[in-house]
């Protein structure tokens, strides 16, 4: 089992591997935004219980070479359970999230940032926006831009739902991949709107397309001695 003190070894170890590198010239990097539940971890229904958590077999490995190419791994998860009352955000923060940071600690993986919207949708149409930060809706992926300092126009969108790669459509990403979900696959409705994203089978693969798909930015890959874990959700997530 992983430690958050090797989780900050990776971090250590990221500044060796990293220190010869730049950032854009405006100081910005890009950034692969990453979806929780099926696509950082395997697909659960209702993730209330850290007992519950376990990384995506090929997770380590993916972000660990994004990372590499010069991109910033940071986590957008909507969290509609804290809203409705059936998880704490206490619970969601302080065991839950550090249990998936000590298992990215044992793939010896880390992301930059772990954000969260708890706001509780009134129906379940993941193609509405219902609240800026929930996604499909962009706020997660524009807070972190700024707080982190990211290039959005350089940056991608990974996700299992529609909603997912459609909050990198919105946040004006350039593009967005779909990780297929077996076990909660997009509904006819949904693929209509989704249809012309790149669909693929594992977080392998979707690292694969973004790096070939990026190869012609022009950035180098960023210094990581200010990476490390955040647990962040925007202040208007809370509202009902």
């Amino acid at each position: 089992m992983g430690t958050l003190e090797s989780y900050e070894q990776a971090a250590i170890d990221a500044e060796s591997l990293f220190a010869s590198r730049g950032r854009f010239s405006d100081g910005t990097r890009p950034c692969v935004f990453l979806d929780r539940d099926g696509t950082l971890l395997e697909f659960v229904d209702n993730l209330i219980d850290r007992s519950q958590v376990r990384l995506a077999p090929d997770c380590g490995t993916a972000i660990r070479r994004l990372r590499e190419n010069g991109f910033a791994c940071v986590v957008v998860t909507n969290q509609g359970a804290v809203g409705r009352g059936v998880l704490s955000e206490a619970v969601l923060v302080e065991e839950i999230h550090r249990e998936v940071l000590r298992q990215l600690a044992d793939a010896r993986a880390m992301v930059d940032g772990m954000y969260y919207c708890t706001f509780a949708p009134s129906n379940g149409n993941r193609l509405d926006i219902e609240h800026e930060d929930r996604k499909p809706g962009p706020g997660m992926l524009k807070r972190a831009a700024a707080e982190l300092h990211l290039r959005l126009d350089a940056s991608w969108m990974i996700g299992d739902m529609a909603s997912d790669v459609l909050a990198g459509a919105n946040a004006n990403c350039v593009g967005s991949i779909l990780l297929f979900n077996k076990k909660k696959p997009p509904t006819p409705l949904e693929m209509e709107h989704i249809g012309r994203f790149p669909m693929v089978s594992s977080l392998t693969e979707a690292a694969d397309w973004v790096i070939e798909h990026s190869s012609d930015l022009s950035y180098g890959v960023e210094r990581a001695s200010d990476a490390g874990a955040y647990f962040l959700k925007s202040e208007r997530s809370q509202i009902a």
